[in-house]
């Protein structure tokens, strides 16, 4: 008997809460339809958020998580049920003032008001330890076809590039046809397998007829950025991604100068802590050097008899590759 009390004792209150919630709903309607809107613009200003957060990364070499698409997609739906239930509340509140009310329209309109501001709240609560935003990791330099003998100008170039912190623009010059370029390519391949010099190695053709613009679409590309169309929106996105990564910036064949700033690149002369930055380019003009700031100036004279034979035959077999 004492066991059935104690149970009729429990169940009570429970069935008079219940009954008493549904007897409510269709005079709380407007305060469950209030609070629906105000968890609904939260949750909207959070969606709004996320996406900034992922298009602001797409600059930057990220992308959105899996779970920050798949709660998008739950927060698109749930914002959609949300302003359904408030839009049939304003149909019957339209019609409440030509007829008698609709108690049982009401009521079911508030019970589903008063659910899904339970469920809008759970998405808004999940926003919390949502993971947004991945990197991708770093493009990784791309070794050139080069031949494997090693000059006294790549020793003193990748000196320069890995034990001298002070100069951080290096000039290859020399008339054209004796191999900078091929110096240039065997720079690249060599910081590209050296496992201690971790740094992103960009290498941009420029030719004669090259502009800033064009070096920048060029590194854009390398760099697997998002593109855009104005050139200001392009420094924004170059310089944001290199700011805080150690890199060496290859530039080949450079005829005039251009303003590595414009194009986004971090200041060389700059470098912060361990960040390491810099510019190694080729030309055949020592005023070219002059007008880039460079630091340090290697000469690459006319090749002997062997090393310009072994330049010609590396050309011929790339022609015939």
């Amino acid at each position: 008997m004492e066991f059935l009390n104690g149970a009729v004792s429990s169940i009570v209150p429970l069935v008079t809460n219940t009954i008493f919630k549904h007897v409510a709903y269709p005079f709380t309607a407007g305060d469950n339809i209030r609070a629906l809107e105000s968890a609904t613009r939260q949750l909207r200003a959070l969606k709004e958020d996320v996406n900034m957060e992922i298009r602001n990364a797409e600059w930057e070499n990220g992308a959105a998580t899996n779970q920050a698409k798949e709660w998008l997609l739950q927060a698109e739906s749930t914002e959609k049920e949300a302003e359904e239930i408030q839009q049939k509340y304003q149909e019957l509140c339209r019609c409440i003032w030509n007829i008698s009310p609709n108690f049982c329209a009401i009521y079911k309109v508030s019970r589903s008001a008063a659910k899904m501001h339970i469920e809008v709240k759970s998405v808004c609560e999940k926003k919390v330890s949502l993971e947004v935003i991945t990197r991708m990791p770093p493009p990784l330099a791309q070794e050139m076809r080069v031949s494997s003998s090693k000059s006294a100008n790549l020793e003193l170039a990748l000196h320069f590039i890995k034990d001298d912190v002070h100069n951080n623009i290096i000039g290859i010059w020399g008339m054209g046809g004796i191999g900078k370029t091929h110096l240039l390519e065997q720079i690249n391949n060599e910081l590209s397998r050296d496992p201690r010099f971790k740094v992103i190695v960009i290498f941009v053709t420029c030719s004669k007829e090259c502009s800033e613009e064009k070096v920048q679409n060029k590194i854009i590309e390398k760099l697997g950025l998002s593109k855009s169309d104005s050139i200001e929106q392009k420094q924004s996105t170059v310089y944001n991604f290199l700011r805080e990564r150690s890199f060496v910036l290859l530039l080949d064949d450079l005829w005039d100068r251009v303003d590595l700033k414009t194009i986004g690149i971090p200041n060389p002369m700059e470098s912060v802590g361990t960040v390491i930055r810099k510019v190694v380019l080729t030309t055949r003009s020592t005023e070219v050097c002059g007008q880039m700031e460079v630091k340090k100036k290697i000469r690459v004279d006319v090749l002997n008899w062997d090393d310009a034979w072994c330049l010609f035959k590396e050309k011929v077999r790339k022609l015939l590759i």
